[in-house]
C-alpha cells in the first residue's frame, strides 16, 4: 500500500457517499429555490392605490382590501414582537391605534420595498418602538378585560367574525 485513495476501498465509498449526500442537498435546494421562484411575489401596495391611506376618503373594494391587508400585518407584527399586551385585539375599534397601525404599516411595506437597504429592518424596528409607545397610551382604557399573557390565539373567533362583519359592512 502506498497511502492513495484507490488503495482504500472504504475510504473511497465514505467519500462517494458523502458526495451523494451533498448532491440530494443541493437538489433538494435548487427544488426550494425553484418553488419560491414561482410563487406570487409578496403582495405591495397597488400602484393606482392613493397612498397614503386616508381611511376617511378611501371606500368600496379599496377599502375592503385596505383593511384585509391592514389586519394580516397586525396580527403578523403582534405574533412576531410579542405584543398582545400593546395592541389589544380590539385595536380595529380605536380610530387612533387604526392611524398609529395604518402608518406603521406603510412604514413597514416602504421599508422593505423594491428600494429595500441594509438599514432597512433598523429603520423599520425604530418606528415600531416610536408606535409601541403610542400604542400603549391608545389602550389603556381597554385594560378591564383579562388579557392571557401566552395566548394560543390572539383574536378569538368572536371577535374576528366582528372585525369581519365590520369590513363587510363598510364595502
Amino acid at each position: 500500500m502506498n497511502g492513495s485513495v484507490t488503495d482504500e476501498p472504504e475510504t473511497v465509498s465514505e467519500l462517494l457517499a458523502a458526495v451523494r449526500a451533498q448532491q440530494e442537498t443541493v437538489q433538494r435546494l435548487v427544488h426550494l429555490l425553484e418553488q419560491r421562484q414561482s410563487e406570487p411575489p409578496p403582495e405591495r401596495p397597488d400602484p393606482q392605490q392613493r397612498w397614503p391611506i386616508d381611511w376617511d376618503v378611501i371606500s368600496g373594494a379599496a377599502r375592503a382590501v385596505a383593511w384585509q391587508s391592514l389586519g394580516a400585518f397586525v396580527e403578523k407584527i403582534v405574533l412576531r414582537y410579542n405584543l398582545q399586551f400593546d395592541v389589544l385585539p380590539c385595536w380595529w375599534q380605536h380610530r387612533n391605534a387604526v392611524m398609529v397601525l395604518t402608518s406603521l404599516w406603510e412604514v413597514h411595506l416602504h421599508t422593505f420595498g423594491e428600494d429595500a437597504n441594509l438599514l432597512s429592518n433598523n429603520t423599520f424596528l425604530d418606528n415600531l418602538n416610536y408606535r409601541i409607545e403610542q400604542l400603549r397610551g391608545i389602550f389603556m382604557s381597554c385594560r378591564e378585560e383579562h388579557t392571557d399573557s401566552t395566548p394560543r390565539t390572539w383574536m378569538s373567533d368572536a371577535t374576528r367574525r366582528a372585525f369581519q362583519q365590520m369590513i363587510a359592512s363598510e364595502t
